[in-house]
């Protein structure tokens, strides 16, 4: 946020109170909106909780327009449309890129798995869209280690690197005889 306003001072811009909380109440509107699980996308189904629905306790926010007087309101709603448009641009190249921070190939980390609940990263994404769904098969390298996976998304199958997917929630696992009780174990690999 502090990058884009110092943008707009430069620009000498300068951002009135009320178009602040109006671009702030925008923006933790469409961060807010993200669901925390996956979305079916079937209608018999309810719709993946939010961080909206314990804040609002609904799914989405709306902000009551505003009357400008020095500015149309077309140029307005324009200008604070790419202010919200940076921001959303920044989280997709700045706060992203650290949910998907991984070790080289050489450290061993967890696989991804048939039924992860992940996040497709696609930084042509229009705000607030999250391309959520559950792994239908992963594809691995020649060394075992899990190299891309196809994700079940609402528009259809989808087939993406590792790199650029971000895991959600672990596949419910439990293997006969496999279980470990519940305490810390090393991950085992074969």
């Amino acid at each position: 946020m502090d990058a884009i306003l110092n943008k707009e001072n430069r620009n000498h811009r300068h951002i009135k109170e009320d178009e602040f909380r109006l671009l702030l109440a925008d923006v933790m509107a469409f961060l807010n909106s993200r669901p925390l699980s996956y979305e079916s996308g079937d209608p018999n189904e309810p719709s993946a909780l939010t961080p909206n629905h314990f804040i609002l306790l609904r799914p989405n926010s709306t902000v009551p327009a505003r009357d400008y007087k020095q500015m149309s309101p077309r140029k307005h709603y324009h200008y604070l449309q790419r202010l919200i448009d940076d921001v959303w641009t920044r989280w997709n190249k700045e706060f992203l890129p650290l949910l998907l921070a991984r070790d080289k190939w050489k450290t061993r980390n967890r696989n991804l798995m048939v039924d992860d609940v992940v996040l497709v990263v696609d930084p042509l994404a229009l705000r607030g869209q999250w391309k959520i769904g559950p792994i239908l098969e992963v594809f691995a390298g020649n060394d075992g280690l899990v190299r891309a996976a196809k994700v079940n998304l609402p528009s259809g199958p989808l087939v993406r690197p590792i790199t650029k997917l971000c895991l959600l929630q672990q596949a419910d696992v439990t293997r006969s005889g496999d279980e470990k009780g519940g305490e810390n174990v090393e991950m085992e690999m074969e």
